[in-house]
């Protein structure tokens, strides 16, 4: 993204751009966006994300907003992930101590791929 790396929340442009670089990486199957202009339909949401003080609260809402607005073909969770993760890391935020099998009870690990910026989750040896 674009940023400066001081926090600043991310532009449509720069959602746009992540997109494309997506789909660059993965060669999606279904190209392009679902809508004439991406940006002015991203462009409230990111507007909406500055109005909360807290990092945390502001990525949660980009990500879900990317995802539900559904404005690209495909890739739309991806480039939400990436958006928000990567605001999180310029923003300088801390990751949780707890992992995510022991906050799920132990049923489910996230296993990460930073290179390929996925994530799996598989069952566990305990359920």
């Amino acid at each position: 993204m674009t940023n400066s790396g001081d926090g600043t929340l991310p532009t449509a442009k720069d959602i746009v751009t992540v997109h494309d670089e997506i789909d660059e990486e993965y060669d999606l199957k279904y190209k392009g966006a679902r809508v004439a202009s991406p940006r002015l339909e991203l462009r409230p949401h990111t507007r909406k994300a500055a109005e909360y003080d807290d990092v945390y609260i502001r990525a949660a809402f980009l990500l879900r907003k990317v995802v539900t607005a559904h404005v690209f073909e495909d890739g739309n969770k991806r480039t939400a992930w990436n958006v928000a993760t990567s605001y999180l890391e310029q923003a300088g935020a801390q990751r949780a101590d707890t992992d995510v099998a022991e906050a799920r009870g132990g049923n489910r690990q996230v296993v990460g791929n930073r290179r390929d910026r996925q994530i799996t989750i598989e069952p566990t040896p305990d359920g």
